[in-house]
């Protein structure tokens, strides 16, 4: 089922605030993804800036936030796949009930762009690329409603991991629904390299209402006829149901991602899909070259550990599930059914 409607905003929202995402990078020239990510979660504390392809390795980035102190070793082989499970079933987690995810498609961008981006058939694409990726393990995603957002503010910013005033105020005026609803947004400008952008669920825990309108997932108009459009998809609605990179911290850190059975990996991307690697000799087991959270430039046979996907379904069942879930009252709310669309009704011009 897909809804579409247009709407024309105007609403003026809170200062910066910044934060930063996890997010999935692309090279043209290369042909490749590379990338870094970064917790979202107010737990932990985080830059004031996120790391960009020009500073130190994305290992040193990542480890202003990830820690051994923090997370303790790594896990592996079979018992440690024992404890995740016995973890789930002593939670309110139940792994076999199918779960149910309403979507909300925002589609931002001057009238010519999004004519342009429509002949991609996006909400189609997001369709057939996230049941491809989750329908298999249990998850169900809709009713898709599609609105298309013209504002030239909103449309000419250049958007990016961090969180800046337009960027924030474009959320607080689209984002509908509760932490069980996903939102995406297509933007059409994005920040050079990059496909897309989505905060982990842990910031839903700040007892903030910008804490609820950070959540969702942003992807670029690009995002939707690259090479890697379905991994793209598939691998940040995968940050926002918890999953991190299992490279996430280098070979320095013993458990990066927190998921017993992907082992550790460096954090080059593989641009070459190769089979076999082991980036990080001294841990055990060899790269997950085709796994969903990987940046490899693979995009066939792509799967998700079971580690990953008991992490998933504790992740739903913790921040997202309206039954189960304890979060701050400004989080563990329902924002509004549709956009406000009180304050304008008049497109605003365009200098194309």
């Amino acid at each position: 089922l897909i809804k579409s409607r247009a709407v024309i905003l105007t609403k003026r929202l809170t200062p910066n605030l910044y934060l930063q995402a996890a997010q999935m990078l692309h090279r043209s020239w290369a042909s490749s993804l590379l990338g870094v990510a970064s917790m979202a979660s107010v737990a932990l504390a985080l830059p004031s800036s996120g790391p960009s392809l020009n500073e130190a390795p994305h290992w040193q980035a990542q480890q202003r936030w990830c820690s051994l102190e923090a997370y303790g070793a790594h896990f592996n082989g079979s018992e440690d796949i024992e404890a995740l499970e016995k973890a789930s079933s002593e939670s309110p987690v139940d792994n076999n009930a199918t779960i149910n995810i309403p979507v909300n498609v925002f589609m931002l961008g001057s009238p010519f762009t999004q004519l342009k981006l429509n002949t991609t058939s996006p909400v189609v694409r997001l369709q057939d690329n996230l049941a491809a990726g989750y329908s298999s393990l249990g998850y169900s995603f809709g009713p898709f409603k599609t609105y298309h957002v013209y504002d030239e503010d909103l449309a000419e910013f250049e958007y990016n991991a961090l969180i800046t005033k337009v960027s924030l105020e474009m959320k607080g005026r689209l984002r509908m629904g509760g932490a069980e609803t996903l939102n995406i947004y297509l933007v059409a400008k994005m920040s050079p390299g990059l496909l897309g952008f989505a905060f982990f669920p842990q910031v839903l825990m700040k007892d903030s209402s910008d804490a609820l309108v950070l959540d969702g997932v942003v992807l670029s108009h690009l995002a939707m006829t690259h090479y890697l459009s379905e991994k793209a998809m598939i691998h940040e609605v995968g940050h926002w149901l918890g999953l991190q990179h299992p490279f996430q911290g280098g070979c320095r850190v013993s458990d990066g991602d927190q998921v017993p059975d992907t082992p550790q990996t460096d954090n080059r991307s593989d641009q070459l899909c190769t089979s076999g690697k082991d980036s990080c000799p001294g841990s055990p087991g060899i790269d997950l070259t085709r796994n969903y959270m990987m940046y490899s430039a693979c995009t066939k046979s792509l799967t998700f550990t079971p580690g990953q996907i008991l992490k998933m379904r504790q992740t739903w069942y913790q921040f997202r599930n309206p039954e189960t879930r304890q979060l701050p009252p400004s989080t563990n709310q329902t924002l509004p059914s549709v956009p406000d669309l009180s304050v304008d009704s008049v497109t605003r011009p365009f200098h194309l």
